[in-house]
């Protein structure tokens, strides 16, 4: 019973954190690069639970040749905690922007580099909306430079705004109602099995990157479905 109930942390029923946790980043990765990776590199352990087989632990990094150049993601899957336990998104870092990307709107913002073109037209479009930022009235007045005084600044500045759509749902309820109307006819997989398959690939590559301890190499017709 305890293995029927706790099925996710025995390999003969699973195929371990990154599957449970990491797939959905994973295949994110896959959809916003438009590509699959080339090479995989993971660690991982049972490093603190008794009674399990897979690890509690695992962090991976993903090598992607895209058209326009390398992209290399990362991963990591902590399950002997919750601080961090809300706070799941995928972050896409560029030259001029990052976003992030979340179920949970809170943590899903954009953030604009400051040499990067001006973004006014997507506010004005309604595509992005800019953060108000509360602490800036309590920003300490400019004050002439001073050649003698030592001064550090933080390096990096970014602004911050937010995507005016909000999911005003439960979580899992949009996959559910896909799931369904897909058994009723009336709409497709928005994730059908090949590429599940895909995804699934890369977990099992991860996985196995793990236990060699080294950067495993993946091929496309690791990929045929």
């Amino acid at each position: 019973m305890h293995e029927f109930r706790n099925w996710r942390f025995f390999k003969k029923y699973g195929a371990g954190p990154l599957a449970d946790f990491g797939s959905q980043q994973i295949d994110v990765c896959r959809w916003m690069l438009g590509a699959l990776p080339k090479s995989v590199l993971a660690a991982g352990g049972l490093d603190y639970y008794q009674g399990r087989q897979w690890h509690d632990n695992a962090m991976a990094i993903l090598d992607y040749q895209t058209p326009q150049g390398l992209v290399r993601a990362s991963c990591q899957v902590l399950t002997a905690t919750s601080a961090g336990a809300e706070a799941f998104f995928e972050q896409l870092m560029g030259t001029d922007a990052t976003i992030r990307i979340s179920e949970n709107p809170k943590w899903t913002k954009v953030f604009r580099e400051a040499h990067a073109a001006d973004w006014e037209p997507w506010v004005k479009q309604g595509l992005l909306a800019k953060q108000q930022a509360a602490e800036a009235a309590k920003q300490e007045p400019s004050k002439p430079e001073d050649p003698y005084e030592v001064r550090v600044r933080e390096t990096g500045q970014v602004t911050t705004y937010e995507i005016p759509v909000v999911l005003d749902k439960p979580s899992h309820q949009p996959h559910l109602e896909n799931f369904f109307d897909a058994i009723r006819g009336k709409a497709k997989l928005a994730c059908p099995a090949e590429e599940a398959f895909r995804t699934e690939v890369i977990v099992h590559k991860l996985n196995e990157a793990i236990t060699a301890g080294k950067a495993l190499e993946l091929r496309p017709e690791d990929f045929a479905v």
